[in-house]
């Protein structure tokens, strides 16, 4: 985490950011680097992925203990992220010198493969509990909201309990083809899929699913 004053008062990475334009993302191969605004602007975060042989090479040098690689907390030192990222340009550079030396940790970025089952009798899932995605794709968190939207249509005031596990079926049945979607080219994304038409079309499929429309024809068909 960076104050957004220390941003803003560095002479190289203040050009970088401005009303208009207030995120900054570099890219190199199978790396990245995204600085994005949260706390209401007060603070940026700083977000880094690369291939995990690169984080158990560095673990292994530092604590010899590679399994420690899922845990959140793992701690590394500014040295190993400079060296981790050396290729990429001085500004990408200075905001890691800019930032908390202590600060830095490594964490592993894991999905889901497709879950056998969403919902057991009144009990059902959502989300990441049920589809875990990568981040590359930009989606994980508005996926649980349109998993929210159908089943609010599914589950109006008046439906019975004895309706209620065929409405989370038909909810199961209306929602994996749209997740599995967005897991798969989440996953093409994180490998480097770059293509503008592909990205463009993917982009677009997101925006235009009307979850409340897509839960009323489910409805229809419990109906």
């Amino acid at each position: 985490m960076l104050p957004t004053s220390v941003v803003q008062s560095d002479a190289d990475l203040s050009k970088l950011v401005n009303d208009k334009y207030r995120m900054a993302s570099w890219s190199g191969g199978s790396k990245r680097i995204l600085v994005y605004p949260v706390d209401y602007g007060r603070q940026y975060n700083l977000v880094c992925t690369h291939p995990e042989d690169l984080s158990d090479k560095a673990m292994v040098s530092q604590s010899n203990d590679p399994e420690k690689a899922v845990n959140y907390d793992y701690r590394v030192s500014l040295d190993t992220v400079l060296s981790i990222y050396s290729e990429f340009e001085a500004r990408a550079r200075r905001v890691f010198e800019l930032g908390d030396p202590d600060g830095f940790r490594f964490w592993k970025l894991q999905d889901l493969e497709e879950v056998p089952r969403w919902s057991v009798n009144e009990t059902v899932l959502l989300g990441d509990a049920a589809h875990a995605v990568l981040p590359f794709g930009f989606s994980g968190a508005s996926m649980a909201i349109e998993d929210a939207i159908v089943l609010g249509e599914l589950l109006p005031d008046a439906v019975g309990l004895e309706d209620v596990p065929a409405r989370l079926a038909r909810y199961e049945g209306t929602r994996k083809p749209r997740v599995r979607y967005v897991r798969d080219k989440s996953r093409e994304i994180g490998e480097g899929l770059q293509d503008p038409k592909a990205l463009g079309k993917y982009f677009q499929t997101l925006a235009e699913y009307n979850a409340v429309e897509v839960g009323r024809e489910a409805l229809k068909d419990c109906q």
